[in-house]
C-alpha cells in the first residue's frame, strides 16, 4: 500500500487466508484465550443424522464416529471448538489490521472491501463434523459475506436465497 507512485489510478488487492479449517492452529498468542466449557452445545449437535438425510451422509457420520471414538459428546468437542474460535478471532484481527492500514494510508474513501467464504461452517454440528461431508447441511449453506462500500448505508442483511454465484454480480454492481 505504501509503494504506489500514482495513487490516483485504481488497483486491486486480493487477500486470501487458509481456513479456518481443521486442523485449527491459531498462533500461540491466541491459544487458550477462549474457555472451552463456555461454548454452549450447538442445537444441531444431537440432531440424528440418519433422519431426512441421504444414506451417504449417515454412513459418513457413522464412519467418523467409529474412527474418532474420543469425539462422541459435546464435552469432547468443546476444546476443538475453542481452537476453531481462536483461529476465527485471529483471522478477524488480521483483517482488522489490514482495514486499519487502508484507512491510515488514505484509501478508505475510495476502496470497496469484500469478505466472504466458499461455504459455511459445520464443525461440531450433527453429532460432530469437521468441515463438511458432501451433503447440504444448513450450516454449510449459511455463507458469510461482509461488503463495505464507501457511501453505502450498510447494516443490511439479506435473508433471501442466494448462492456463491451471486458474489461476482454483487461485486460488479
Amino acid at each position: 500500500l505504501d509503494g504506489r507512485s500514482d495513487r490516483t489510478k485504481p488497483f486491486v488487492l486480493r487477500v486470501d487466508t487458509w481456513g479456518p479449517h481443521h486442523a485449527y492452529q491459531p498462533p500461540a498468542t491466541r491459544r487458550t484465550t477462549i474457555c472451552p466449557t463456555e461454548i454452549k452445545e450447538y442445537p444441531s449437535f444431537a440432531h440424528p443424522n440418519g433422519i431426512d438425510k441421504p444414506a451417504f451422509a449417515a454412513r459418513f457420520v457413522e464412519a467418523f464416529a467409529r474412527s474418532h471414538p474420543s469425539l462422541q459428546t459435546w464435552r469432547d468437542w468443546q476444546p476443538i471448538m475453542a481452537r476453531a474460535y481462536e483461529q476465527y478471532s485471529h483471522i478477524d484481527d488480521v483483517f482488522g489490521r489490514l482495514i486499519e492500514a487502508i484507512r491510515q494510508r488514505g484509501f478508505a474513501q475510495n476502496t470497496c472491501i469484500l469478505l466472504t467464504a466458499d461455504h459455511g461452517d459445520a464443525i461440531g454440528s450433527h453429532g460432530g463434523m469437521f468441515d463438511k461431508c458432501g451433503d447440504m447441511q444448513e450450516e454449510l449453506m449459511d455463507v458469510p459475506m461482509v461488503l463495505y462500500v464507501p457511501g453505502f448505508a450498510g447494516n443490511q442483511r439479506i435473508d433471501s436465497l442466494t448462492s456463491n454465484l451471486d458474489v461476482a454480480p454483487t461485486i460488479l454492481e
